[in-house]
């Protein structure tokens, strides 16, 4: 029940997931609607919510942008060969090269 409810495309699957997840708690094993409704959203943001800070954190860390990600996402995904995207990081410009691979940074 849960694969229907996650695969109606919805931003960050919303709507969709706690609708199935509803349904199924309320039909299965008979809870109340308001528990079922309250049940789902905080399994949504336990499950949602710390992949998301992390990449947000991660984004600031590293000072990419959402600019430069569509950019690094748009260069990547042409069916030509990609040219280097320029991403702002922490204030200045710098090129990156999608055919090279990336490698961590030093902390």
């Amino acid at each position: 029940m849960m694969v229907l409810g996650v695969a109606v495309p919805t931003p960050a699957g919303a709507g969709g997931f706690h609708a199935a997840f509803q349904l199924g708690v309320t039909s299965f094993y008979g809870a109340p609607t308001d528990a079922a409704v309250g049940a789902a959203l905080i399994l949504h943001l336990a499950s949602f919510g710390p992949v998301t800070v992390l990449g947000l954190v991660l984004m600031i860390r590293t000072g990419l942008t959402f600019r430069g990600a569509a950019d690094l996402a748009s260069s990547v995904c042409g069916d030509e060969t990609p040219e280097p995207a320029q991403v702002e990081s922490a204030g200045s410009i710098v090129s990156i090269d999608a055919a090279d691979p990336v490698e961590p940074s030093g902390t």
